[in-house]
């Protein structure tokens, strides 16, 4: 059941479930993105490199993260829209068998000039099976989510927008409203790891 604005709190953390990068993982997107750099595609060539092996792409593991989050349908069904991405890092190389989780903490958030909809900043971190940390950065302004009060109400949310964000902020991004004194969910106190039911 997705989450909106009201149920959110800076500090919140939410885990994702794992994904195996597979050899059919890096061939097809190699194959649809028309990256076929040798690092990725040629076991000869990599061989010779400082990993002494292929690497995934750096924007497979990107990719992967949204896919993730998808998974703990904590935003799905309420984000709107991903207005952008801020300092993204590829800190450690990602190798095929590497087990991936993602980590989303949610940095800041804040109603628009409307207040039919909010934006949060959200801090994404990419995760190998030893608990390295492979990608991070921030994902927002993560799209908009209608507020509560907006969908009970019928009332429509206006568009999101990114105007009165702060130079050299973290990217956020927008959520939907509930009703005055609506109860978080169960266990989203802020800094409490939250993983997906």
């Amino acid at each position: 059941m997705p989450l909106h604005y009201e149920d959110f709190e800076p500090g919140q953390e939410f885990i994702t479930p794992g994904r195996t990068i597979t050899e059919a993982d890096v061939v097809s997107f190699a194959a649809w993105t028309g990256d076929n750099n040798q690092v990725h595609t040629d076991v000869e060539f990599a061989s010779r490199t400082r990993y002494g092996r292929r690497v995934v792409h750096g924007m497979l593991g990107a990719s992967l993260c949204l896919g993730l989050i998808s998974r703990t349908g904590v935003f799905e069904g309420s984000a709107v829209a991903l207005l952008g991405i801020d300092g993204w890092r590829f800190t450690a190389p990602v190798f095929i068998g590497d087990t991936l989780t993602c980590t989303v903490r949610i940095q800041g958030m804040r109603l628009t000039s409307s207040g039919t909809t909010g934006i949060l900043e959200r801090v994404v971190t990419l995760r190998n099976q030893r608990d390295e940390v492979v990608q991070e950065g921030a994902d927002g302004p993560h799209g908009a989510h209608p507020r509560r009060c907006d969908r009970l109400s019928g009332r429509r949310a206006s568009r999101p927008t990114s105007s009165g964000r702060a130079a050299g902020s973290r990217s956020p991004g927008t959520l939907p409203c509930s009703p005055r004194g609506a109860a978080p969910p169960r266990g989203s106190s802020p800094g409490r790891r939250t993983s997906p039911r």
